[in-house]
């Protein structure tokens, strides 16, 4: 994703943001447009974001079947394999 379109994702996922205002200006004769955001309070970077957790760190039920967009995965009860399927094409449309 472009920068400019995904520069304030983290101030609005912020745990600690609790007050956002925002102001847009149009100026008629020159045809832009200004948006100002601003959100409090700020805070430290680190204490905000979530660990990272990997997929191999969440424990699965035997046969648990997990579905996304593109994929079925299929945790694997005897040898502990991740088996990925292609999931059926969809019956809406």
């Amino acid at each position: 994703l472009e920068e400019s379109k995904t520069q304030h994702f983290t101030q609005i996922v912020w745990k600690e943001t609790s007050e956002m205002g925002i102001a847009r200006q149009w100026n008629t004769s020159t045809n832009c447009v200004a948006t100002v955001a601003m959100y409090r309070p700020s805070g430290e970077f680190q204490l905000n974001i979530p660990p990272k957790v990997y997929f191999d760190e969440i424990p699965l039920l035997p046969n648990t079947v997990m579905q996304g967009t593109t994929c079925v995965l299929r945790q694997s009860t005897t040898a502990q394999e991740s088996l990925f399927k292609n999931l059926p094409s969809s019956s809406n449309g």
